[in-house]
């Protein structure tokens, strides 16, 4: 699943070059040009190497390319250098969730929601309590999520959906978890949505 990275993560030090280009390695991701990204990156990270914006991006683009150590590395020296960024959480709390970690993947999302991230971290935490079939924390995420941005959640969610099961990684059995789960959340969305008509 691909994350949307926003315009917050480039914030740079102050640096109008460094800035300049996170925005490309922003832009490369965004279009899944993941090992081009990776290629300015380790050159920013030559140049600026406890850069956290970085280190996080950098974790990101090896999440996509399925290389979940790399990426773990990089979000976890990301979070011991600036705590209270959102991303680094996001991202350690999606290569938790691959591996099927509900728990420590929702502990992630959580702090993420806590410093800052939006409707989407709050989708995929509710996510994993469907997957966990705690249908009364996955109903509090997905309320957390709409009263944060209603109109984005539900494309949002066939977004995540369709990226999840792109991922050649998953068995059977958790393709078959993932659609179970996601049928949960998209009924209680819709029940949701449709009490706030009335």
């Amino acid at each position: 699943m691909a994350w949307d990275l926003k315009s917050d993560i480039v914030k740079g030090e102050g640096n109008g070059r460094l800035d300049l280009e996170l925005s490309k390695c922003e832009m490369m991701y965004s279009r899944a040009q993941y090992n081009e990204a990776l290629s300015l990156l380790d050159k920013l990270q030559f140049e600026w190497p406890n850069n956290s914006d970085v280190i996080t991006i950098r974790g990101f683009c090896l999440y996509q390319l399925n290389s979940d150590g790399e990426a773990m590395t990089n979000f976890d020296k990301a979070i011991q250098d600036s705590p209270r960024m959102w991303e680094p959480y996001s991202g350690r709390g999606l290569v938790y969730m691959k591996k099927g970690d509900m728990d420590e993947a929702i502990a992630n999302f959580e702090t993420a929601i806590v410093n800052g991230a939006g409707a989407d971290a709050m989708l995929v935490t509710a996510l994993c309590f469907a997957v966990k079939d705690d249908r009364a924390k996955m109903t509090e995420y997905i309320q957390k999520a709409v009263r944060f941005n209603s109109a984005y959640c539900y494309s949002m969610l066939d977004d995540m959906y369709n990226k999840l099961m792109l991922n050649p990684l998953l068995t059977p059995e958790e393709r078959k978890t993932i659609q179970e789960s996601m049928v949960r959340v998209k009924l209680e969305f819709k029940k949701l949505g449709a009490s706030k008509k009335k």
